[in-house]
């Protein structure tokens, strides 16, 4: 005999697989953003050393001479750029954390969605062990029953043979 449940049993096994599927992939975007995080702040460090040295042979390039104020506002300007370029990885990095902590935040649901999907599936897996208890309980009863109408008539049979 199928067991009663046993169609909500596959449906909330898929359930399982599924949630399985989405903490896998969310954990697979942490893994990425946190990349990501890193990759930006190598780069960062990178910059700045690369900035600092920039800044330091324009200065020297105009040190000790006389120079127009035009070629002082474009080195200011640049020096200007160079540190805007800076702020736009500084900024990439916060955007990226943020996006890490929504990504973990996902994480932390979706963990709790398959936590709460295990749960489900194994309630029902206990009552499948309780139903099929049942069943061999009952299924033993019906052999037992069956043995004793043959005994009965065994006797019977055998009875009326010895008159």
């Amino acid at each position: 005999m199928k067991y009663v449940l046993q169609d909500l049993l596959i449906l909330r096994e898929r359930r399982v697989d599924a949630a399985r599927a989405d903490v896998r992939l969310k954990e697979k975007k942490v893994r990425e953003v946190r990349e990501l995080i890193k990759k930006k702040q190598k780069e960062l460090e990178d910059y700045i050393k690369w900035r600092i040295e920039t800044e330091y042979n324009l200065y020297q390039q105009i040190k000790n001479k006389l120079v127009s104020q035009k070629d002082l506002d474009d080195l200011r300007m640049t020096i200007s750029l160079l540190r805007e370029k800076e702020y736009a990885y500084i900024k990439m990095i916060e955007n990226a954390k943020k996006e890490e902590k929504e990504r973990i935040k996902e994480l932390g649901e979706a963990k709790k969605i398959l936590k709460e999907s295990i749960r489900s599936c194994e309630k029902i897996k206990e009552h499948k062990q309780i139903w099929l208890k049942e069943k061999l309980k009952e299924l033993e009863r019906r052999q037992d029953l069956e043995m004793e109408e043959f005994k009965t008539k065994k006797l019977e049979i055998e009875e009326e043979n010895v008159y």
